[in-house]
């Protein structure tokens, strides 16, 4: 159950919080729709039964799974073992890719996942947006780099670089909101920004399959 709710986080809490992400239309009658649902009014017909669900299932990607991840990583670990045969076989998938002093790592991953939900569903321009997740990727980006949380070295080059073109990726999308203002003032435009963008992420894959292989 908590490998499902891991490899289902950020789509799960995106998908919970999207069903009750309600604004109010703009023909002046004070109704509320689901801004993902534009044909869903907010909590009438249907709409209760989804955001019932919904509610559920933001309680439990919001607050159930993490206090769980907390209680096994500083609760039952330290008590049963490291390196117990049931703790590996029931949540090894959470921490024995990172050395032992990180096995909470699993966490700083969630908060990156949960902050980038968040800020998509800020009522505020796409160029605070992004904004606000280059912050948060920056942050997760020095942790890594400072602590090397990985067993594996490969692994934390590849997870390192991964989390330095996610921050490329953010950083040149603002440069080409940057652009596109300039192009419609001026005509002006910065042709080397979408290649850039793409080379880290041809790096990133590459280093993917590389660590596949290897």
């Amino acid at each position: 159950g908590l490998f499902f709710f891991n490899l289902y986080y950020y789509m799960g809490l995106s998908t919970a919080l999207l069903m009750i992400d309600c604004g109010e239309k703009a023909d002046g009658s004070g109704d509320y729709y689901v801004k993902q649902y534009p044909e869903l009014v907010c909590y009438e017909g249907a709409h209760n039964g989804y955001a019932a669900l919904a509610w559920i299932g933001l309680f439990i990607y919001a607050v159930g799974v993490p206090v769980w991840y907390m209680w096994v990583f500083f609760k039952h670990i330290p008590a049963v073992g490291y390196d117990d045969i049931r703790v590996v076989q029931r949540y090894g998938f959470l921490y024995r890719r990172f050395e032992r002093r990180f096995l909470y790592w699993e966490l700083i991953e969630m908060l990156r996942k949960f902050l980038f939900v968040a800020v998509r569903l800020l009522d505020r321009d796409p160029i605070t947006q992004s904004f606000l997740a280059l912050c948060s990727v920056a942050v997760v980006l020095c942790l890594e780099l400072y602590y090397h949380p990985f067993r594996s070295k490969l692994y934390d080059y590849l997870e390192e670089f991964t989390t330095l073109t996610e921050f490329m990726v953010l950083l040149l999308g603002l440069v080409l909101c940057a652009n596109q203002a300039r192009a419609d003032q001026d005509g002006a435009s910065y042709g080397w920004v979408e290649p850039t963008a793409w080379v880290f992420v041809a790096i990133s894959f590459v280093l993917i399959a590389f660590s596949l292989v290897v």
